[in-house]
């Protein structure tokens, strides 16, 4: 498992937003291990973030996402 620092970048795999609350409870919980799922206060998904290194990877991010976003939206006009 990658070490996590202070710096890293935790984003939504659904709307790459990074307000994120982690998850407490099960297994891990009462053997002190930190949760790995997080819970997005923007879309509700529940699951594993995606770990950037630092703000400029999640500038980049944002930019791949918001190329993938506009060419499937093109794809899907011309399917429809």
């Amino acid at each position: 498992m990658p070490k996590v620092d202070k710096t890293d970048v935790k984003a939504c795999l659904r709307c790459s937003s990074t307000d994120l609350e982690p998850m407490y409870g099960g297994i891990g919980f009462g053997l002190g291990i930190p949760p790995t799922n997080v819970r997005c206060r923007n879309c509700d998904f529940i699951g594993m973030p995606i770990i950037l290194d630092n703000d400029k990877d999640y500038e980049k991010f944002l930019e791949q996402i918001k190329v993938i976003r506009y060419f499937s939206y093109q794809i899907w006009c011309r399917l429809l």
